[in-house]
């Protein structure tokens, strides 16, 4: 629930959605909501957690040609004075609902439309979005792989 404490990560959570299986996925925060133990801890602050909040998987990003880490970390975000060695770019929001995206336009492949079809609950093929302050992202729940959509964050 937000604002519980994982006790195994030392981060609070922020947004969660839950899985008949009582797994869950959770967008987790340090405790004061700004010092992170590490630019990784930072980045990949989505986890998919079991009924006992044992980690089942930390996220993985795949930032699909849209984001340069090895530029960006040379010149990275002071976020914590004991770590400079990198840029921070967490995710700040998740969904509420899994959908399925289904192109509308085929004949555009560089500007596509798409309908998204939304479900309360999971199911296999079904992804969940997320973004960072920067671009929005398509989780897939099993896998823990977040694309990268080259949409901005509005």
């Amino acid at each position: 629930m937000r604002g519980e404490i994982l006790n195994s990560l030392n981060l609070r959570v922020w947004h969660e959605i839950n899985f008949p299986n009582g797994d869950r996925i959770v967008d987790a925060w340090p405790l004061d909501e700004k010092h992170w133990p590490s630019c990784d801890s930072a980045n990949r602050n989505v986890y998919r957690v079991n009924p006992n909040n044992q980690i089942v998987w930390q996220v993985r990003r795949n930032e699909n040609g849209f984001i340069n880490w090895d530029a960006r970390n040379k010149n990275p975000t002071i976020i914590n004075p004991t770590f400079t060695n990198g840029y921070r770019d967490p995710f700040a929001n998740m969904g509420t609902q899994f959908f399925i995206r289904r192109p509308i336009d085929e004949n555009r492949p560089h500007h596509p439309k798409f309908s998204y079809e939304l479900f309360d609950a999971y199911a296999p093929g079904r992804l969940l979005g997320l973004s960072t302050y920067e671009f929005e992202y398509d989780l897939d729940p099993d896998t823990g792989i977040a694309v990268c959509t080259g949409i901005p964050v509005k």
